[in-house]
């Protein structure tokens, strides 16, 4: 899989179409939540596929070197992928 961006302006089609296994003939990307949320910044992606249109929210490490190093020094950011990697697969709920 190739490598996640670091920042929303780092996602291209090609990107896309290599994470989802898919053609994306085009997307935007617009913040989700604006002002919410310091150790993190959160887009929402809409693509056009031949599935038609799509949507999914992509998650990045804060653009603020404090708040970045505040979540470091409290691993985070390594916290919410374990969850998203071991714990969530295991419940009953969508997050």
């Amino acid at each position: 899989m190739a490598d996640f961006p670091q920042s929303p302006d780092a996602i291209d089609a090609a990107w896309l179409s290599s994470v989802l296994g898919k053609p994306v003939s085009d997307f935007t990307i617009a913040p989700l939540g604006e002002g919410v949320g310091i150790l993190g910044l959160v887009t929402r992606v809409t693509m056009t596929t031949s599935e038609g249109t799509k949507t999914l929210i992509a998650k990045f490490q804060s653009p603020v070197e404090g708040n970045r190093d505040i979540a470091n020094l409290y691993s985070m950011y390594q916290r919410e992928y374990i969850f998203y990697t071991e714990i969530a697969p295991t419940l009953s709920v969508r997050s």
